[in-house]
This record gives C-alpha cells, sequence and structure tokens, in this order.
C-alpha cells in the first residue's frame, strides 16, 4: 500500500498499521461487491478505491492534521475511533455511493454483516440498528 507511505507524521506507526488492517480487511471485499451491482455511471475498482482514500484522507486531514493536533494530544483511542469511523465513512461515499437504490440497500446490509462476520480486527464503531449505513 504505497498510500500509506504518504500518512502525515501525525500518525504513530500504530495508527498505520491499523489504518492497512482495517483497509485491507474492508475495502477489497466492498469494492468487489459493489462492482456487481448496477452502477449510477461507469466506475472501475481503482476509481472506487482512489476515492475512498481521497475522501479518508480529507477528513482526517480536517479533523487532526490541519489543524496542528498530534496523535497523543488527540489521545490514541480517539484517533482510533476516528480512523475507523472516518474509513467507514469513506467506503460507504466512495463505493457505496456508486450504485443505484437496490444496489444501496444490498451494499447496507452487505456491509453491516461484514463488521460483524468478520470482526476479528474488533472495530469499536458501529452503525445503529435504524436505519442505513447512508443515513
Amino acid at each position: 500500500m504505497s498510500w500509506l507511505n504518504t500518512l502525515p507524521k501525525f500518525f504513530s506507526e500504530d495508527s498505520a498499521g491499523k489504518i492497512k488492517t482495517l483497509c485491507n480487511w474492508l475495502v477489497p471485499p466492498c469494492v468487489k461487491f459493489v462492482m456487481g451491482c448496477k452502477h449510477y455511471s461507469p466506475s472501475t475498482e481503482q476509481n472506487i478505491v482512489v476515492s475512498t482514500f481521497r475522501i479518508f484522507e480529507a477528513c482526517f486531514k480536517d479533523a487532526w492534521v490541519d489543524k496542528g493536533t498530534t496523535e497523543e494530544a488527540g489521545g490514541a483511542l480517539n484517533v482510533i475511533g476516528g480512523i475507523e469511523s472516518m474509513l467507514l465513512f469513506a467506503l460507504v461515499w466512495s463505493a457505496g455511493a456508486v450504485v443505484d437504490e437496490d444496489g444501496r440497500s444490498k451494499f447496507d446490509r452487505f456491509l453491516k454483516e461484514l463488521m460483524k462476520e468478520q470482526n476479528h480486527y474488533n472495530l469499536g464503531t458501529k452503525f445503529p440498528n435504524k436505519g442505513t449505513c447512508f443515513d
């Protein structure tokens, strides 16, 4: 993952490792899933992955990096929770956003099941039971 090499110095090695683990766990199956759905406009796997990381990067830069916060000042647990939430947000609004309404409903169920079934990461962030991941 060459993108990890571009992470700001804000992130400790531990946080960078957690980002890598989360991305390896969540991004490939989500991208593969949406490629089997009907899209509003043509999309490629590469475009979806790039969009995911651009949204993710914009989120953490806005939340921490541009404000000059350090990971220690932000609190390690707070940072990990933020990383999880921001990556899920980025996945929903990149991978999940390219599909039609039927695909969004299916993606919502798929992502929630993926988070339950393969939670070897011990994900602390959860979606509410009511509504969809897009709400």
